[in-house]
């Protein structure tokens, strides 16, 4: 992953300097993100049973197919979603969803529903374990690193609101937006369904890598159709590449998702917050 994240980085600053800059910025954050966590919750983790599907094989395995159809109709929506092709029945109900103005805009409820509500419904009736899947409290020290987590996002906020750029209410709202539509949302399907899975046929350093690929391949689902391949491959090898390892670590160091989701939704509030 380090191999894959700095030979991207390098060929993005040579090939377009702003998204290298904004590449380094987002790496330099999310290790210090990780370095928090460390230091937050000292001691390594020796419970082997959490974020990592277990039970008998055939279940396991029937919860796996759940766990890889999920993310195949992901990838479909996020391309339907994101306009960079049609698809069938996901097109259609997108566009007549965005035309009927839907609360929290086109992608918060739609995204939870289909990355998180239904995939998780189907694991958990076939014998996950909210501990296997993350939905569980944190280890000891979590509160800590949250807090860390939380001093960049509060200066933006403070930020937004003293510039004009967001009232108390618009912030909620962009809170609560980015919460469902990609802090828990992805991070359950991610972090919590893909990981957990890989994890049962994996050993633990693969399983982190191959979650942090998927995580950059749903990415690029939503820019299918533009220019310069090459550069948005690197781009996103080390953008969402890196951002998805360091919060698989997150999630497996804290024994839960409520910190990555924490990140992952601070992540997009300060995004909104800068454009």
């Amino acid at each position: 992953m380090i191999a894959a994240g700095g030979v991207s980085q390098i060929y993005l600053l040579l090939g377009d300097p702003n998204w290298g800059y904004a590449a380094l910025g987002l790496n330099v954050y999310m290790l210090l993100l990780w370095w928090a966590t460390v230091w937050a919750t000292p001691g390594a983790s020796t419970e082997t049973d959490v974020l990592r599907a277990a039970g008998p094989r055939s279940r396991v395995a029937l919860r796996s197919a759940v766990v890889v159809l999920a993310l195949l109709g992901v990838f479909a929506y996020s391309v339907a979603v994101n306009g960079a092709g049609h698809v069938p029945v996901f097109s259609p109900l997108m566009h007549a969803w965005s035309v009927s103005n839907p609360p929290f805009g086109t992608t918060a409820i739609p995204n939870f529903v289909l990355y998180a509500l239904i995939p998780g419904l189907l694991v958990l009736a076939l014998g996950a374990k909210r501990r296997e899947l993350g939905l569980t409290a944190p280890r000891a020290g979590t509160l800590r690193a949250a807090l860390a987590a939380l001093v960049l996002p509060a200066i933006f906020c403070a930020w937004a609101l003293f510039a004009g750029k967001l009232g108390i209410a618009a912030l909620g709202y962009v809170v609560v937006r980015n919460f469902l539509s990609s802090g828990f949302s992805e991070e359950f399907l991610v972090r919590g369904l893909a990981l957990s899975h890989l994890r049962a046929y994996l050993t633990t350093e693969w399983a982190v890598f191959a979650q942090a690929m998927l995580f950059a391949i749903f990415h690029a689902a939503s820019s299918l159709d533009e220019p310069g391949i090459p550069l948005l491959i690197a781009y996103l090898i080390a953008t969402s590449a890196i951002q998805g390892y360091v919060l698989g670590l997150i999630a497996l160091r804290t024994r839960s998702l409520a910190l990555p989701v924490l990140i992952h939704t601070t992540l997009g509030m300060m995004k909104e917050a800068l454009t």
